[in-house]
């Protein structure tokens, strides 16, 4: 995680906090994504859902007990988004 929460320039323990099972990415207070299983998932709506679907990204699920999954509006950064820092920053701003 450390190399994600770096990458996004992330210095202190208020831009990340622990929450979901993994950690919160905060900017002035506002979620704008998540990072489960050392996987990095930024915020969607439907202003960017088309972007994500277009690399192949897809949203943040759980189970929630017996036959119940939730899907959250925070979907995947893949591999090489995250070695594109001008790419990623663009999405991370508009998160």
């Amino acid at each position: 995680m450390a190399r994600k929460t770096t990458t996004l320039g992330f210095s202190n323990t208020e831009d990340c906090k622990e929450n979901l099972g993994g950690h919160g990415l905060y900017k002035d207070g506002v979620i704008f994504g998540i990072i489960v299983d050392e996987e990095l998932y930024l915020k969607v709506d439907e202003t960017n859902k088309k972007e994500y679907e277009s690399f192949s990204s897809r949203p943040f699920t759980y189970d929630r007990g017996k036959n119940k999954k939730t899907t959250m509006s925070y979907w995947l950064i893949p591999e090489d988004i995250l070695e594109d820092r001008r790419r990623l920053e663009e999405l991370v701003f508009c998160s």
